[in-house]
């Protein structure tokens, strides 16, 4: 049985060379499958995918860790 999931992009921000902390890198580690990867746009965007039965909490936390996320992204 498969999870349903969303893609989501998160960054650490719109200026010009946005930076992440060990604490970000490791919230964002903690919702990767050991051989899921991630996409780092142009854009200083990274899309990952999130289990959709609990994006609405995945998303708050990555938010109160001061990261932006966007839902769907283009």
């Amino acid at each position: 049985m498969s999870v349903e999931k969303i893609k989501i992009a998160v960054n650490g921000g719109i200026q010009f060379g946005a930076k992440l902390n060990a604490k970000q890198l490791a919230l964002l580690a903690k919702y990767l499958d050991e051989d899921q990867e991630v996409e780092l746009t142009t854009f200083q965007q990274i899309y990952l995918e999130i289990p959709q039965s609990n994006a609405t909490e995945i998303m708050q936390e990555f938010r109160l860790s001061g990261l932006s996320v966007t839902v769907n992204p283009i």
